[in-house]
C-alpha cells in the first residue's frame, strides 16, 4: 500500500506501509519509512516468534500514524510521569492526584513492573490489599482511573492490551441521599450563626450549586444586566462535569447576593467592599470585580475543607445527626423542586448533571409529605366514607 504524504517544505516522500520481515538471527524486524527523513528504516521486535512480531508491529503503527512521540515509557513509574507532564493541562487537580494514588497503590502492592508484564491478576492483588481498608466505592474510583491510564499507554503504543479491562467494578447498592427535611430548615438556619456561613448555605438552597461552585464565584461571574450567574471553570477550579452552566437569578438570589454577610466592630451589617451601589445601580469596581462573591470579607476565597467542617461543626452542636454534611443542601434542594412539580429538565439544567437520570436519582419523595399524603387521601378504600 502505498500513501502520499505532503510536508511543508514542500516534498513529497511515497512509502510503503510498515511491515515486518525475518532478520538477523530469525528475529522479526519492521520495515517502515522515516516520516523525517524520508529513507527506508528498520526497527527490531526483538522477537522471533510471528504473533508476537505482529503485536510489535501493531504498536508500532499506533505510534507511527498518529504521530506520536516515542516516550519511552516502559515501567509503571515511566506512565505515571507521562500522565503528570503531558494530561496536567486536560485534567483537574482531584483527578490527577487520583492518578498518581491509584497508580502508587499499584506499585506498592506489585513492584515497578514493566507495562507489559502487568497482568489482570496484579490488580487483583492491589483489591485485595485494600478491600479491608478502603470502601468498595473508592475502589471501584481506583479501578476506574487504572482503566484510563493504561488506555492512554496503549494509545501511546506502549501496551498491547489493557490489563484492567477485565476487572470487574464492585456492585454497590444505592443508598438514599440524605435530604433536610421542610420544618428542619428554619432550625438549621438558625443554628449557623454566622451571617456569611447562612448566606452561602440559603443559596445552595436556593440554587442546588455545589460547595466549590458556591465558594468560586467571582463578581465577574454576575451578569446584573441578563439576570445570570455564570458557574465557570478557572485556572484552580473545574465543574464536575467539565462544562459551564448558567444559573437565573431569582428574586430570593438576587437578594442573598445583595445580603451584607459580614458585621463591623459596631455589630453593624457590612458588605463586602466590592461594588458601589445606589437603589437602583450596582457599579463593579473594575480593580475588585474578580473577588468572591462569598468569600471573606476582604473578598479572597475561602476553602471548601474550611466551610464544610464549620458547617458540620455547627449543626452538629445543634443535633442534626453525624451523618448529614453540606452537600445535603444540594440534595434537599433538587429534592424539594421535585416535590414541588418542578419540571424535570429545568432541574436538570439548573442542577448541572449530563444525564437526566441523574437528576431522577437525586429526586426522592419527603417520607413526611409521603405520611400527609397517605394520611389525607382514603387510597385503600377501608375508611368509611362519611
Amino acid at each position: 500500500m502505498q500513501i502520499e504524504i505532503n510536508y511543508i517544505n514542500p516534498k513529497e516522500i511515497r512509502y510503503i506501509e510498515p511491515i515486518i520481515s525475518k532478520g538477523y538471527k530469525g528475529k522479526y524486524d519492521i520495515y517502515y519509512t522515516n516520516i523525517k527523513t524520508g529513507k527506508r528504516s528498520k526497527k527490531t521486535t526483538k522477537t522471533a516468534i510471528q504473533r508476537e512480531a505482529n503485536k510489535e508491529l501493531d504498536k508500532f503503527k499506533r505510534i507511527y500514524y498518529n504521530n506520536i512521540e516515542d516516550q519511552k515509557i516502559k515501567y509503571i513509574s515511566d506512565l505515571l510521569r507521562v500522565i503528570n507532564e503531558y494530561k496536567k493541562c486536560r485534567l483537574s487537580k482531584k483527578t490527577l492526584e487520583l492518578y498518581n494514588i491509584s497508580f502508587k497503590k499499584l506499585i506498592s502492592v506489585v513492584g515497578n513492573k514493566e507495562l507489559r508484564f502487568i497482568m489482570y491478576m496484579d490488580v487483583e492483588k492491589l483489591i485485595s490489599r485494600i478491600v479491608e481498608k478502603i470502601s468498595k466505592s473508592s475502589i471501584n474510583i481506583y479501578i476506574r482511573t487504572l482503566k484510563a491510564g493504561f488506555n492512554y499507554a496503549k494509545k501511546l503504543g506502549a501496551i498491547y492490551e489493557n490489563p484492567v479491562n477485565a476487572v470487574d467494578l464492585f456492585k454497590i447498592p444505592n443508598k438514599p441521599r440524605l435530604c433536610f427535611e421542610n420544618e428542619d430548615i428554619p432550625k438549621l438556619i438558625d443554628c449557623l450563626d454566622r451571617p456569611f456561613l447562612i448566606r452561602i448555605v440559603k443559596f445552595a438552597l436556593e440554587s442546588s450549586a455545589r460547595i466549590g461552585e458556591i465558594l468560586n464565584i467571582q463578581w465577574c461571574d454576575v451578569d446584573f444586566e441578563k439576570g445570570l450567574i455564570n458557574i465557570s471553570n478557572k485556572g484552580d477550579f473545574q465543574t464536575k462535569t467539565g462544562e459551564e452552566r448558567f444559573i437565573p437569578i431569582s428574586k430570593k438570589i438576587m437578594q442573598l447576593i445583595k445580603e451584607k454577610p459580614y458585621l463591623d466592630d459596631n455589630e453593624i451589617s457590612v458588605q463586602q467592599n466590592i461594588f458601589e451601589q445606589n437603589s437602583n445601580i450596582y457599579e463593579l469596581n473594575n480593580k475588585e470585580n474578580k473577588t468572591y462573591v462569598f468569600g471573606k470579607i476582604d473578598g479572597t476565597k475561602f476553602s471548601t475543607t474550611y466551610i464544610s467542617k464549620l458547617f458540620k461543626k455547627k449543626i452538629i452542636k445543634a443535633g442534626f445527626e453525624d451523618k448529614f454534611h453540606f452537600h445535603c443542601t444540594r440534595h434537599t434542594s433538587i429534592t424539594g423542586m421535585g416535590n414541588s412539580n418542578f419540571p424535570l429538565f429545568f432541574m436538570q439544567k439548573l442542577a448541572g448533571h449530563k444525564n437526566i437520570k441523574t437528576t431522577e436519582g437525586y429526586v426522592h419523595v419527603s417520607l413526611n409529605e409521603m405520611r400527609n399524603w397517605m394520611n389525607s387521601v382514603n387510597y385503600s378504600g377501608i375508611e368509611k366514607n362519611k
